[in-house]
């Protein structure tokens, strides 16, 4: 079974080349995180900033408010600052996962989590904004056991339709 849904995967192709205006991805991050986790959104893709504030904007509509659950949505990619890839080969890593079935082992950016969530902790995160960068591309904790299982729901949903 092929896990890649094409119209969403060419929208989000076709909005990378979008012009944006960081001023105001930068004024909802300042809303929300500490100057540290600042930092880290600054070094982010201007694509990954907007995709960051259309994650926590999902959220938001959704109900949520936990200051932690907002900084974990605008910073759950931040790893990808990290791995330096220009877009080609961006799209040549969702088409190769695509192309895997769903248990098939995922590459490229198979580690922007882990690395996103050393460099938020690194910056000073909450043991619980570090674990939800962490898990947000994990298995779903089903059924959610505790508060931090139902932010790991949320975050994936809302991240997932971004």
């Amino acid at each position: 079974m092929v896990s890649v849904r094409p119209l969403y995967r060419a929208r989000q192709f076709f909005r990378a080349f979008r012009r944006r205006d960081p001023n105001a991805f930068l004024a909802v991050a300042e809303a929300h995180l500490s100057p540290g986790q600042l930092a880290l959104f600054r070094q982010m893709s201007l694509y990954d900033q907007e995709h960051a504030v259309d994650v926590l904007s999902r959220l938001r509509r959704q109900g949520w408010q936990d200051a932690e659950l907002m900084q974990a949505a605008l910073l759950h990619d931040v790893g990808k600052a990290f791995v330096r890839a220009n877009l080609w080969r961006r799209v040549a890593h969702v088409l190769l996962w695509a192309a895997q079935t769903e248990a098939g082992p995922r590459r490229g950016y198979a580690r922007h989590a882990e690395i996103g969530a050393e460099a938020a902790e690194r910056a000073g995160s909450s043991p619980d904004v570090v674990a939800l960068i962490r898990r947000h591309h994990a298995p779903l904790p089903l059924p959610p056991r505790n508060r931090l299982d139902d932010w790991i729901i949320a975050l994936h949903m809302a991240d997932e339709s971004a």
